[in-house]
C-alpha cells in the first residue's frame, strides 16, 4: 500500500536547485525589493497628519494634604503659596497659555514670524509677548 511509481525520478539535485534559484533570483528577491522601494517612495509623498485634543480640567475643590499643611502655618502659608507660582485656577490657565508650546503654536498658526519679520521662532515669541 505504498505510493504508486509514476515512472521516473522526480527528485531534484542540489546543483539543479541552485541553478533554478539563480535563474529566478530576480523574481524571488528583486521584485519584493522593488515593491518595497516603491511603497517607501509613496510613503514620503503622503503629507503627515496629526490630531491633538486638549482638555482643561478645573482644579479640585477639596484641599490636598499639602494645602492643609500649608494652611496650618498661618501667615507663612501666603509666602509658601507665592513661591509655588500659581495660586488659583486663573493663574494656572494664564501660565499654561504663556507656555512655549502654546506660544509656538500661535506663532505657526498665524504666520507671526513673517508678520514680525523675525528670523527665529524665539524672536517672534518675544515680539508676541511684548
Amino acid at each position: 500500500m505504498g505510493q504508486p511509481d509514476l515512472g521516473g525520478d522526480n527528485s531534484m539535485g542540489s546543483a539543479e536547485l541552485l541553478s533554478l534559484l539563480r535563474r529566478k533570483a530576480f523574481v524571488l528577491i528583486g521584485l519584493p525589493f522593488l515593491a518595497g522601494c516603491v511603497a517607501l517612495g509613496f510613503s514620503f509623498l503622503i503629507a503627515p497628519t496629526f490630531t491633538a485634543v486638549t482638555t482643561f480640567l478645573p482644579p479640585q475643590q477639596s484641599q490636598s494634604t499639602m494645602a492643609s499643611a500649608l494652611s496650618s502655618l498661618g501667615p507663612l502659608a501666603g509666602l509658601a503659596g507665592a513661591g509655588a507660582g500659581a495660586r488659583n485656577s486663573g493663574d494656572q490657565y494664564i501660565s499654561l497659555m504663556q507656555s512655549a508650546t502654546v506660544v509656538d503654536r500661535i506663532v505657526d498658526r498665524f504666520g507671526l514670524k513673517a508678520a514680525f519679520k523675525a528670523e527665529l521662532k524665539t524672536d517672534a515669541r518675544k515680539e508676541l509677548e511684548g
